[in-house]
């Protein structure tokens, strides 16, 4: 840094952060069925990760990858199946990762003339953590440190065996929601809660959440709503929000302020009158947000276009489709910023 730098910097009174295309990358991409590595500029062989998954014109299961678990391919949809494979997912690099040729037959990651998006999240303080914990089966839970830093927005749990279940501190503590399903919100058991705080969060042991000696997969998100940006060269900068917002029904949807233009969106209705339409929606800039996809196999598109806008300061519905934009429906969402 130059001294020119560091004199506008300590100016501003803030410490530069980090930024948002160091912890965070939308990848897409055509499947060849040989091996491959991909260069996505996050360093992953030192502070690890998780790579998300998913086929764009082939109806596939998403699948994650995640640092912790070494090559293990975790299905995060219907089949509940895990990999440890590696003809799916090989190495860990200091700027993306590899993949395998796919010879398995089920084509998650690299299927011949199949095409795929990958959203990379590369660990970080005040962002993104990923970790695993093993359950043990005490029906009140189970703490688990989460190292984020500080008070996460979005949870998602995954056991080898039991379904993929998630914590959004717009359900609140008492409630959950199973992401392999196109289910609402559901309450935890009396007495149970997630009880998530700034460095940790309690594993609850209802639903297959804390199953004894289940080995679990567990991702963790920060939330930037309030006053916690931490990225940029200023240090003070928004790079992941975590709320919600009601929808109108209307083709004009609600114009949700988040503070950036986002790069990526996810969306879950977790509350209304249609208990189908419970689905996780993918937005993003790589694709472009007149594209959409679920997590249940649906190919790119499937449900039709143009269902989101964005603008430099957040984002809105442009469909009165239920699964983004039904009247007085609750729709939680984890966003993140296109630059810092």
């Amino acid at each position: 840094m130059s001294p020119i730098q560091q004199m506008l910097l300590g100016a501003s009174g803030g410490d530069p952060g980090p930024d948002i295309d160091d912890v965070f990358h939308v990848h897409t991409y055509t499947g060849n069925g040989s091996n491959r590595s991909f260069n996505t500029g996050l360093d992953f062989d030192e502070h690890g990760g998780m790579v998300w998954n998913g086929g764009r014109n082939y109806e596939v299961e998403d699948m994650t990858a995640q640092k912790a678990r070494g090559t293990v391919s975790v299905n995060m949809g219907f089949d509940g199946n895990n990999d440890s494979n590696s003809t799916y997912f090989k190495t860990w690099d200091d700027d993306g990762y590899s993949i395998g040729s796919d010879s398995g037959g089920n084509g998650y990651w690299n299927k011949s003339s199949k095409t795929y998006v990958n959203w990379g999240w590369r660990n970080c303080d005040n962002f993104f953590k990923e970790l695993t914990f093993t359950g043990n089966g005490n029906s009140s839970g189970q703490t688990i440190t989460h190292g984020l830093g500080s008070t996460p927005g979005f949870i998602i749990l995954r056991g080898d065996y039991g379904r993929v279940a998630c914590y959004h501190k717009a359900m609140g503590n008492s409630k959950y929601m199973f992401l392999d399903s196109n289910e609402l919100q559901q309450s935890l058991g009396s007495g149970q809660s997630w009880s998530v705080g700034s460095t940790t969060f309690n594993a609850p042991g209802a639903q297959d959440l804390n199953m004894n000696n289940n080995a679990y997969s567990v991702y963790v998100f920060a939330d930037h709503s309030g006053d916690t940006g931490t990225f940029g060269s200023s240090g003070s900068k928004k790079a992941i929000v975590c709320a919600s917002y009601t929808g109108n029904g209307n083709s004009s949807g609600p114009s949700v302020t988040v503070g950036f233009q986002p790069q990526f969106l996810l969306i879950n209705s977790y509350g209304g009158s249609d208990p189908s339409s419970g689905n996780m929606w993918f937005f993003d800039s790589e694709r472009g947000f007149g594209k959409t996809m679920n997590q249940s196999k649906a190919v790119e598109d499937d449900q039709g276009t143009n269902w989101m806008s964005v603008s430099s300061t957040g984002f809105s519905p442009t469909t009165s489709n239920s699964q983004v934009n039904e009247n007085n429906t609750l729709y939680w969402y984890v966003a993140v910023a296109a630059s810092t």
